[in-house]
C-alpha cells in the first residue's frame, strides 16, 4: 500500500510516510495488485472503485468503514480473511468477492444500497439478507479448500431471501436440500443451483413462474474443462 500511494502522490516510499491526509485524496478508481496488508485503506475516503487483485493479505480483515464514496468493492484471488464496516457504506451497489479463504463479511446484512452481490469463499454462515432489498443479482459459492468444484462449507441458504423481491437473477452453489419457495422471489428470471455432494438436486418446483433459465451444476462431475457438468434449461411458464 505504501508503494501505490507514493506513486499516486508523487513520494519516494522509502523515505516518505503515508499519512491519512494523503489517503484521504484518493479519489475516483483505485486498483491495487498483490496486497499484503490493507491497514490504512480505510481512510481512503474519496474514492468510488476498488478492486483488489490477488492480494496476499492472509488472515488480516479490510476495514472499509471509511470508504463512504465507494460505490463497487471488487477482490478476486488471493487471500483475504474478511471484511468490515461494510454497514457504514451507504453508497455500496457492487461486491463481487471471489478469494477461496475469504469467511467473514461484517455488516453486509445492513449495507441497504447493495444491488449486486457476489461471495465465494470458505465461508460458512452468512447475515441475514432481510434488509437487502435493493438486490437484483446474487451468487453465492462455497469453497472446500482450494477445490473450486467442492462447495461443501455452504449448507444452508441465508435467511431473509423473503423480502429481496427485486432478485433477477441467482446463483448459489453450495450443499444443501432445499430451493427458495416460489412466493419469495417473484421477479426471479435465472437461477443457478448445484447438487449437494451426494449428487442429488435441491428442488425448485416452487421457483417462481417468472424463471426462464435454469441451470444445474452437478458438483459429482470431475472438471475436466470449463461447463463440465453444467446443464442449462431454458424454461417456459412452469
Amino acid at each position: 500500500l505504501q508503494n501505490f500511494v507514493c506513486q499516486k502522490i508523487g513520494q519516494d516510499p522509502v523515505t516518505y510516510e503515508v499519512t491519512k491526509t494523503d489517503m484521504a485524496k484518493l479519489s475516483g478508481s483505485v486498483l491495487i495488485n498483490g496486497l499484503k496488508d490493507p491497514a490504512g485503506l480505510q481512510y481512503a475516503s474519496g474514492i468510488t472503485r476498488m478492486q483488489l487483485n490477488n492480494g496476499r493479505m492472509g488472515t488480516k480483515m479490510l476495514d472499509v468503514s471509511g470508504m463512504t464514496r465507494l460505490q463497487q468493492l471488487i477482490i478476486t484471488s488471493g487471500s483475504l480473511y474478511g471484511i468490515t464496516g461494510l454497514d457504514q457504506l451507504t453508497n455500496l451497489k457492487t461486491l463481487n468477492i471471489n478469494t477461496p479463504e475469504f469467511a467473514v463479511a461484517e455488516g453486509l446484512g445492513d449495507c441497504t444500497s447493495l444491488t449486486s452481490i457476489t461471495l465465494k469463499g470458505a465461508y460458512t454462515e452468512l447475515p441475514s439478507f432481510e434488509k437487502l432489498v435493493n438486490v437484483t443479482s446474487l451468487t453465492l459459492q462455497g469453497y472446500a479448500g482450494f477445490n473450486e468444484t467442492n462447495y461443501s462449507n455452504l449448507t444452508a441458504l441465508p435467511e431473509g431471501l423473503s423480502g429481496m423481491t427485486k432478485l433477477k437473477t441467482l446463483n448459489i452453489l453450495g450443499d444443501f436440500a432445499n430451493a427458495p419457495d416460489r412466493s419469495d422471489l417473484p421477479s426471479l428470471k435465472s437461477l443457478t443451483l448445484s447438487t449437494a455432494q451426494d449428487g442429488t438436486l435441491p428442488d425448485y418446483s416452487g421457483i417462481s413462474s417468472s424463471l426462464t433459465t435454469y441451470t444445474k451444476v452437478d458438483t459429482t462431475l470431475p472438471a475436466l474443462k470449463e461447463g463440465a457438468g453444467t446443464v442449462t434449461v431454458n424454461i417456459l411458464g412452469d
